[in-house]
């Protein structure tokens, strides 16, 4: 790799004070590349601030370089066939303004009420927590949504979850050629699992990290969106074949009968081309992955937290065959908890999900 440091633009880190200068300053402690659809190449700084590079080249930089040996070669095949669509500009300013400490409720009120698919996106998660926090019915959102309070909704979030929320909102744009497929059922099952896993790290663990939990519980299937942006046709038959009484089965199983990429490796596709951290990344490929983990496994919490939530998100919702009840044992071991106790749990949420 060539060393192009004398062409780099110079940053400043305006949170930590760090100088970016040469390729080595910018590919080391840094993470969450992304390049928008300007062309523009994103990153964060291991402060967790963002900085950007304007459009270039940028030949020391790929997608890649966060992959797995296996997923590399998996993308190399996928990109000669589709292309990923790029997170707009607009949303990665906001993602931005929403580390900058100086940053107060009404700038972000002003900037997020630009977009309304990402203020609706807002107001739709905001609804969700409150009836976990409540016990109210329902998981789903209903018309009292549209005239919720988004400056509330804003402060009620938080800023680390609200820039979560906003990525998964420009995803939400992308429109799709499948016909069977829906976004809207994948993006409202992935909230179920989200607000699942949330619930569960707190109760297990505290309420630091639920914001990762969330994220990485809507995030943990991104891998079949990535498979119906490339693979609509086969996508629309996989959902045909589990929903059919006489075949109905998982969805990794329907993956191999139909001979596509598993969505665990093109989630880490997903994850790398638009900048997901590293433990949403981890979370994505191992979800379906049962515990015993190995000991030195850092992320092994947060991936048993939200392989289980994966599972309780279809068995609220009524669909037995998308899961295998077996696993769960794994999971209830793994993270201490006993049989009464997840059955509570699940009776709780069947209730929200009235």
């Amino acid at each position: 790799m060539v060393d192009i440091g004398s062409k780099l633009e110079q940053k400043v880190c305006s949170s930590c004070g760090r100088l970016f200068q040469k390729q080595a300053d910018f590919l080391e402690n840094t993470d969450q590349w992304r390049v928008c659809t300007s062309g523009n190449l994103w990153f964060n700084c291991k402060c967790g601030s963002t900085l950007m590079l304007p459009r270039g080249k940028f030949a020391w930089y790929s997608p890649e370089l966060s992959m797995s040996e296996e997923t590399k070669s998996l993308f190399n095949m996928f990109a000669q066939r589709h292309t990923l669509p790029h997170i707009p500009a607009a949303v990665l300013e906001l993602q931005k303004l929403l580390v900058s400490p100086e940053v107060d409720i009404r700038e972000l009120n002003a900037a997020v009420r630009k977009d309304p698919v990402i203020a609706s996106e807002v107001v739709r998660a905001f609804e969700g927590m409150k009836r976990i926090q409540s016990g109210a019915s329902r998981l789903t959102v209903d018309k009292k949504t549209e005239n919720a309070d988004l400056s509330h909704a804003i402060s009620f979030i938080g800023n680390q979850q609200l820039s979560s929320i906003v990525m998964v909102a420009a995803l939400r744009k992308h429109s799709l050629q499948c016909s069977i497929f829906s976004a809207a059922d994948h993006w409202d099952l992935a909230g179920k699992t989200a607000l699942i896993a949330e619930h569960l790290w707190v109760s297990l663990y505290s309420k630091e990290g639920k914001d990762t939990a969330y994220l990485a519980g809507y995030l943990c299937n991104i891998g079949k969106l990535v498979l119906a942006m490339g693979y609509p046709n086969e996508t629309d038959k996989i959902v045909q074949y589990i929903s059919d009484p006489k075949t109905q089965t998982t969805w990794l199983s329907a993956e191999k009968i139909m001979g596509v990429p598993d969505h665990r490796l093109l989630g880490e596709i997903g994850s790398a081309f638009w900048g997901f951290s590293d433990s949403v990344k981890e979370c994505i490929r191992g979800h379906h992955t049962l515990p015993p983990y190995d000991k030195s496994y850092a992320y092994a919490s947060l991936v048993s937290v939200v392989g289980l939530a994966n599972i309780l998100t279809h068995w609220i919702n009524a669909e037995p065959h998308r899961f295998n009840e077996a696993d769960i044992s794994a999971y209830e071991e793994h993270l201490g908890l006993d049989r009464v106790e997840l059955e509570k749990l699940i009776e709780h949420f069947t209730k929200l999900n009235g």
